[in-house]
């Protein structure tokens, strides 16, 4: 079961990415600076989801391993510690996306499709 987790947060991981690098090549298009703005929050906010699960990744390797009870333990522990903290940074990314104001103007609404 730890092996399919594995797999599984291999995969999450490698889209979050993928997501990031596609917001990054959005970010270069004639964009004005507000939207660039939001665009890279978004770009962030992938890759701190891609940190996300590759801390969970590292969880997920520590039951495969040999390793003692209490080593698995206390490296759960970091884990989660680790998650708890870059959850926080993704959240904090998330609420200036929502936070984020684009007047009505046109050209300073939000890029179509990265809503």
């Amino acid at each position: 079961m730890a092996q399919q987790q594995l797999e599984l947060l291999n995969q999450s991981a490698a889209l979050w990415l993928e997501a990031a690098d596609k917001t990054d090549s959005a970010g270069r298009l004639r964009l004005n600076d507000k939207n660039r703005q939001y665009v890279s929050l978004i770009g962030q906010h992938n890759r701190k989801n891609a940190e996300i699960v590759n801390a969970l990744r590292e969880q997920a390797k520590t039951l495969l391993n040999d390793d003692s009870a209490e080593t698995i333990r206390t490296k759960r522990n970091e884990v989660r510690k680790l998650v708890e903290k870059l959850q926080q940074e993704a959240n904090d990314l998330q609420k200036q996306m929502e936070g984020f104001e684009f007047s009505r103007s046109e050209g300073d609404c939000p890029p179509r499709g990265l809503v």
